[in-house]
């Protein structure tokens, strides 16, 4: 076997670490800075993350206009503030750039986010 650093010896690119099912290499180094991707209703409070997807077909059209309107868009940075206290946890307030918008439960779910675990 080469040599190879530390850190990078139980890599599944190099067949050393049967539990880890991982195909490429962009799936091992997401894998190694612990990078997830998650739905924004899912998202952890006060978190920053950057949206890599939106189903907007997903949400009524007045609500898509809305958010594009607002700024939201693929590639943006965004942070989870508060949840509703009642027992769905309806609206989450979100901050896009410099604003804090509100957004139902049903529509952050069509939102998906990527974060960096601490």
């Amino acid at each position: 076997m080469a040599y190879l650093p530390r850190g990078l010896q139980d890599c599944c690119v190099c067949g050393n670490n049967p539990k880890a099912n991982l195909s490429t290499p962009l799936d091992v180094i997401a894998n190694r800075l612990q990078i997830g991707r998650v739905q924004l209703d899912k998202l952890p409070l006060n978190k920053h993350a950057i949206v890599r997807a939106i189903d907007w077909t997903a949400m009524p059209d007045g609500e898509g206009h809305r958010l594009r309107s607002l700024g939201l868009e693929e590639g943006v940075g965004i942070e989870a503030l508060h949840k509703g206290i009642l027992l769905w946890k309806d609206p989450i307030a979100v901050r896009v750039g410099r604003m804090t918008i509100a957004l139902r439960r049903k529509v952050a779910a069509a939102i998906t986010c990527e974060w960096q675990h601490d």
